[in-house]
């Protein structure tokens, strides 16, 4: 069986080089593959919410995660908190955080503890799944938004 290479664009070729350089970059493309879901709902939501909420609402995201060991040093030795939410939101003085899952994702210890620390300091969270539950949370947080929300489609199907 022949090791694949991830190149920089994301896309895998045959390896020509040593084994283990191989094996390492397998082993990144394994990853790479099972983060994908999360990736791709964050983009589809954050491109949602890009024409929904309105210009007071504040929105960005933390894309702590990647860059190996060195950067992850590097980060904390910046001040980043190990299990940041993925989105933050700021609306009339309120901070409210996000973390984004896939339908089957786990929520790591650090997420856990870092969701407490911030509900704690007074902010909101929510782990999210569909466009639905992101909704929710928005709304629970009483954020405005200017489009028509989506319904689960046992609420589609009453109606």
């Amino acid at each position: 069986m022949t090791a694949l290479f991830l190149t920089r664009n994301g896309t895998l070729r045959p390896n020509r080089r040593p084994k283990a350089y191989a094996a390492k970059h397998a082993q990144l493309a394994k990853e790479v593959r099972r983060e994908q879901p999360e990736r791709a709902f964050q983009k589809l939501l954050v491109q949602h919410l890009r024409l929904a909420l309105p210009p007071d609402v504040f929105m960005t995201a933390f894309p702590a995660g990647g860059g190996g060991k060195v950067r992850g040093a590097q980060l904390k030795a910046m001040g980043l908190v190990a299990g940041v939410p993925d989105l933050m939101f700021l609306y009339k003085g309120e901070t409210h955080f996000m973390e984004l899952k896939a339908p089957n994702g786990k929520v790591s210890p650090a997420q856990v503890d870092c969701q407490q620390a911030l509900f704690r300091a007074g902010a909101g969270t929510a782990i999210v799944r569909t466009l639905a539950e992101a909704y929710r949370a928005l709304d629970a947080w009483q954020i405005p938004t200017r489009l028509v929300k989506p319904q689960p489609t046992a609420q589609r199907e009453a109606a």
